[in-house]
């Protein structure tokens, strides 16, 4: 599959998969879209921070 529609489809499959009773789920889809951007951009900027290790001075 091409990488371009695997990105596309990955955050639209976790739209469709929310749960139905939640105070969490988000329905508009550009709400979504943009909480979606905000948690993946949360966990890259820890995972790339906890791979790192500094030497503490």
């Amino acid at each position: 599959m091409n990488n371009k529609i695997k990105i596309l489809l990955h955050p639209f499959w976790h739209y469709l998969n929310q749960p139905l009773i939640d105070e969490r789920s988000v329905w508009n889809l550009r709400y979504f879209l943009y909480f979606y951007r905000v948690q993946l951009l949360r966990r890259c900027w820890d995972k790339e921070y906890s791979q790192k290790s500094y030497p503490h001075h």
